[in-house]
This record gives structure tokens, sequence and C-alpha cells, in this order.
């Protein structure tokens, strides 16, 4: 089942956040210390604010993964920035129930979701580490746009706003 997320669930979000940053095993630090850092902050403060939409996935009734998006401004880009009025989505999976189109199903929902709140596209940030996410993205027509040393900025412009 997908269903938006709950004010006081943002417990939930924070710990998706983290498990979509991809760091190699062994040198990732605590959740803590890796959501603490100034450059990661933004994505999650205030969590609530105009533009910031999240949605849960639950598989008999336990929380198993979230796709969120936020705007971002000039002044506080995430990584997967564009432009103001396009949000920057995120999403995580929990470790047992990865593969089994989960990420899709959210990843549809909130695309859906995006085009029904009037943005024209959606951008993210992703590490080339992820084949399974990059696939999945370029499945749903995310196109590359960007790219730094370690991932792709990626673009879903939406048909009806080309």
């Amino acid at each position: 089942m997908i269903r938006e997320l709950q004010n006081e669930e943002v417990y939930f979000l924070e710990e998706m956040f983290y498990e979509s940053i991809v760091i190699d095993e062994g040198e990732k630090p605590s959740k803590e210390e890796l959501l603490s850092r100034p450059e990661l902050q933004k994505y999650m403060h205030n969590w609530g604010r105009r533009g910031d939409v999240a949605l849960v996935a639950e598989h008999n009734d336990k929380k198993v993964g979230a796709a969120w998006f936020r705007l971002f401004g000039d002044s506080e880009k995430g990584y997967g920035f564009v432009a103001e009025t396009i949000p920057e989505i995120s999403i995580a999976i929990t470790e047992n129930y990865r593969g089994k189109g989960i990420g899709r199903n959210l990843m549809t929902q909130l695309i859906y979701k995006a085009k029904s709140e009037g943005f024209s596209a959606l951008s993210l940030s992703v590490s080339r580490l992820n084949q399974t996410a990059v696939s999945l993205y370029n499945q749903l027509g995310f196109e590359k746009v960007a790219e730094d040393s370690t991932s792709d900025t990626m673009l879903l412009v939406f048909e009806s706003c080309k």
C-alpha cells in the first residue's frame, strides 16, 4: 500500500533519507553524524513546508520505503538541483524489500503527485554506483542533465510541459 506520510512519521523519512545516501560499505557514519552535516540538513530541516511531499510504502502494516520531493532555492541547492520551480526527489526502500517493485510503484505515484500539484518536472541526484536506481530512473523517463565525479543529476520533464 502507498500512502502519504503523516506529520508524526517524519522520523521514518529521516531513516529513509539515511538509507538513500550511497557511501561505500564500512565508511558510512552513523545516522546522527551523517544527517547533522550542514550539506545534508537542508533535506529534512522543517519538513512540511510548501512543496514538501512524501509517500510511504507499507507491507503488512510495516513501513518499508518512502519517496519524497522538496523544492530548493538558489541559496540552498540540493545535489540534484535544476531550478527553484522543480522539486528534487529522493527514495529509499528497506533492505529486505528491495527488488520487489516497491520503488517503481513509489516513483510512479510520486510522479503522478507532482503532476497533479502543477509541477513541470522532477530532478534527482543518483550515485553511479547504484546501477539499479539509474536503470529504474532511465526506464521512468529521467535523462542525465549534469554529472560530477560520483553522481549524475537527472531530470524528468512531464510530457504535457515539453
